[in-house]
């Protein structure tokens, strides 16, 4: 079981606080803390003294939690962190928070900023450089994109005053494709299924782009997105097909004009061939 205490920091020539912030596990009960249940350790000097809890402040939180054993609890000291006097300047650290793998939806970048006061004085001789951060950084829930999972969500960072400059920090939070299998249906324009599911595979909340092909059959254009879940079923129209042929009637026939009788040439009496032979005999000698 760990109890810690917190860290507190302060201006040389101030007076620090009567009690102290103790970090203890869930469930178990802080007293109502005294400046007696605390010590800090050597004169407050410009630098980092360590807060321990007396004996007096172990009894008072065994005593606020008579029903658990405190015998085998271990205590972490805190820090009272005495800055300079002067205040030199202040400065800003950063945490970039990259998001990469999700192509074209990838989340831009966060930049988190904390100032920090830069105290500058002198403890004998030497010149002493304290940071004291406004604030920590803050934790981040890694943006939600459709189709994909982040491997991580960014935690807080806690930044204690002290005596060490802080640095500038990076996280990278990647995405992951997030492929299901999910069933397509697909139903007339009445509701009615015309064929059994067919499993298909995409990437969560991403537009459908392939559809099966039913013979006789075409889909009706609309947009679909693969479910966020397995079982979450997608439902498709599909219509007959109707034909784009259109038959050409033929063209009208022409009336054919009936085929004349072949004229026939007036019978001669057998007077009229004789005489017109006897002519051309005697109209024939030389």
């Amino acid at each position: 079981m760990a109890i810690t205490i917190g860290t507190h920091a302060l201006l040389a020539g101030e007076t620090p606080p009567a009690v102290f912030p103790v970090r203890m596990p869930v469930g178990l009960n802080a007293p109502l803390w005294a400046p007696g249940d605390f010590a800090i350790e050597g004169p407050l000097t410009v630098g980092g003294h360590a807060i321990t809890l007396t004996a007096q402040g172990r009894m008072m939180l065994q005593l606020a939690n008579p029903t658990r054993d405190l015998s085998d609890a271990t205590y972490t000291p805190g820090r009272l962190v005495v800055m300079p006097e002067a205040v030199a300047r202040t400065i800003t650290v950063t945490r970039t928070i990259t998001f990469v793998g999700a192509g074209a939806l990838t989340p831009p970048a966060v930049v988190q900023r904390v100032s920090v006061q830069v105290l500058a004085g002198k403890v004998g001789e030497d010149r002493v450089m304290g940071y004291a951060p406004a604030a920590d950084f803050p934790a981040l829930i890694s943006p939600a994109v459709a189709g994909f999972v982040p491997d991580r969500d960014v935690a807080a960072i806690a930044l204690t005053p002290g005596f060490t400059r802080p640095v500038h920090r990076f996280v990278t939070v990647t995405y992951l494709p997030r492929v299901l299998a999910y069933t397509l249906y697909p139903m007339d324009a009445a509701g009615a299924v015309l064929a059994d599911g067919h499993t298909v595979l995409g990437l969560a909340g991403q537009p459908i782009t392939q559809y099966p092909a039913y013979l006789g059959y075409e889909r009706q254009v609309e947009a679909q997105r693969v479910p966020d879940a397995p079982e979450t079923p997608v439902f498709v129209t599909y219509t007959p097909v109707q034909s784009t042929w259109v038959g050409v009637p033929p063209a009208a026939a022409k009336p054919v004009p009936p085929k004349p009788a072949p004229v026939q040439p007036p019978k001669a009496s057998l007077k009229t061939v004789l005489r017109q032979l006897l002519r051309w005999r005697f109209n024939a000698k030389p």
